[in-house]
């Protein structure tokens, strides 16, 4: 980080600056810089894993719906047998 002396301004509001409160200011900014990086970094991968972790719960949840539906279609099909079987009592009868 080399600084040449057009870059330092000389005085602001009517404030002089010193050239080594510069650089610490610059200093300071550019680590506080790193650390917004650094959470933003983090916050990403979190959401990441979080996005991977709801694909697993849907998917289970899917499965477990699909079974739901199962076993529907087969209440359905045992219905329709039970109907069968009385009809066919029904006949043999008369």
């Amino acid at each position: 980080m080399s600084y040449m002396s057009e870059d330092l301004p000389k005085d602001a509001h009517g404030v002089e600056y010193d050239r080594e409160m510069y650089l610490a200011n610059d200093r300071y900014a550019s680590m506080v810089d790193n650390e917004i990086e650094i959470v933003k970094a983090t916050i990403a991968k979190a959401n990441k894993e979080l996005k991977k972790q709801h694909k697993k719960q849907n998917k289970n949840k899917n499965d477990y719906t699909k079974t739901k539906e199962q076993t529907k279609k087969n209440k359905q099909g045992k219905k329709s047998r039970k109907r069968r079987r009385r009809r066919k009592k029904r006949t043999k009868r008369r």
